[in-house]
């Protein structure tokens, strides 16, 4: 039997994470919850996921910060980090895939949209 591949969503607000959850174990992977970017960089640490799920706005260790840590240490190519932010702009979005993003979503999450998005990542 194969196992699901793993993502790794951090975000402080416990609502986004079960809704990404959900959204995550809809297209066959396994997620992984934490709260923050610290955390996030921990379990990096200890255990390979296929895709990373990243709020910006995080407490202890945002992420901007996190994302400039997991490209420092893994590069570009060989995780993608999807970066989950409620500034929904052109400009931010831009400026998350110059920081490395593999891609951004807005909140409020749209599922439909999110689910296609994350789909290559995961197939």
């Amino acid at each position: 039997m194969t196992r699901a591949a793993q993502v790794l969503i951090a975000d402080d607000d416990v609502l986004v994470r079960q809704l990404l959850a959900m959204l995550v174990r809809s297209l066959g992977a396994q997620p992984v919850l934490v709260e923050d970017g610290q955390q996030a960089l921990d379990c990096l640490a200890r255990s390979h996921y296929a895709l990373v799920l990243l709020d910006l706005m995080m407490p202890v260790l945002d992420g901007a910060a996190t994302l400039a840590r997991i490209r420092a240490r893994w590069g570009a190519d060989v995780l993608p980090v999807v970066m989950v932010t409620g500034h929904d702009s052109e400009l931010v979005a831009q400026r998350l895939r110059a920081a490395g993003a593999s891609a951004c979503i807005g909140k409020p999450i749209d599922l439909p949209s999110t689910r296609a998005l994350l789909r290559p990542f995961l197939s």
